[in-house]
This record gives C-alpha cells, structure tokens and sequence, in this order.
C-alpha cells in the first residue's frame, strides 16, 4: 500500500512539473550596453525564424549607414502589421548601434496605387543602388509566402503571413543583429 501511494505521489509530481508554463522571455541584456532590449514576442520563439546567411545579413547592415525602410502599401492591415514591426525594429537597432558607435538613419519608401513615396512625399521610384541596404517588409496580405527573413544580394526581406509572425521576423532581425543565433547566447534581463 505505501508502494503504491508513493507512486502515485511521484507520479502526481511529474505532471504537476510538466504543466507548469515556462515565462515569456522579451527582454535581455547584450554585454556591454547599459540598455535592457525588449522584443514583442518569447525570443525561444523568435530565434526559430528561418533565415538565409544570418552571418552575411550582419555584414550587409553594419557596412550601410542607411537602412532603407520599404514595403507595398496597398494593404490597410498590413500597413499597421508593418507599422509595429518597422517600430520595433528600428527602436531597438537604433539603441543597439548607438551603443557599438554607429550611427545609422532608416528613410522609409513605399508604394501604392498613386505610385511611389518617401515618407509621404511623391518620388518618381525606388531610388535602387546596390551600394545601399534595403529592410524590404513584407505583410500576410501583400504577399508573404512564409515567415522568415532572407537575404537577396542587398535586400533584406522581413516576410510573415500574420500579424504575429511578421513581428517575430523583425524579432529575428533584431536578434541577427545582436549575435544572438542560438537561445544558449541569450542573457535574459530578469
């Protein structure tokens, strides 16, 4: 009889262990900044954002001094999706480089059926050099295909097919551009 209480008494332990839900990790520290970086969603989640060459990514970017916002604004929805991710992203890159001595600026191109703008103002095109970066984002209803982020020769794209996805790739940017490639590299701010 006590054999069989305290088999159940470990059993019960197991699962009570196993039902417990780990925290949300959004915020680390990056050695060397005074800054505590906050991400949108569990950084465990958004590591796991596919990506192309994460280590030619960081090149591309460190080597600009402007990266290039760019996104098609047919779509209303995607258009706020992109709004927080373009937000996110920039808040923290802007932190992250002034804290390594970069400085950086991040104009903003889109398009719509009236054509081409920056910024709100009316330019004739995408003004395209292939000594410039570009963050092209990509919204679930302006034609991501996936979640991810991948590199094109001088383009960037951040692409998700929701809300929450296209915000975990800018997470994932994010994270490309700290160095961290792997959850064991993380120092959690808590």
């Amino acid at each position: 009889m006590n054999k069989k209480i305290l088999l159940i008494s470990i059993l019960a332990i197991i699962v009570i262990s196993g039902c417990t839900e780990q925290k949300p990790l959004t915020e680390i520290r990056i050695s060397g900044h005074e800054h505590v970086y906050t991400f949108r969603n569990d950084i465990r989640e958004s590591i796991n954002v596919p990506t192309t060459n994460e280590i030619e990514i960081a090149k591309l970017i460190m080597k600009c001094s402007e990266l290039n916002i760019v996104f098609n604004g047919t779509s209303r929805e995607d258009n706020q999706y992109i709004a927080v991710a373009v937000f996110d992203t920039v808040s923290r890159l802007l932190v992250y480089f002034a804290n390594e001595g970069k400085a950086i600026s991040f104009p903003v191109y889109y398009f719509n059926e009236s054509g081409w703008f920056k910024e709100n103002i009316s330019i004739p095109g995408l003004p395209y050099s292939k000594d410039s970066c570009y963050l092209w984002f990509i919204g679930p209803n302006t034609g991501a295909k996936e979640t991810s982020v991948v590199l094109n020769g001088n383009i960037v794209y951040i692409q998700g097919t929701s809300f929450k996805n296209l915000t975990m790739a800018a997470d994932k940017l994010s994270l490309i551009m700290m160095g961290i490639n792997n959850i064991e590299s993380i120092t959690s701010a808590t």
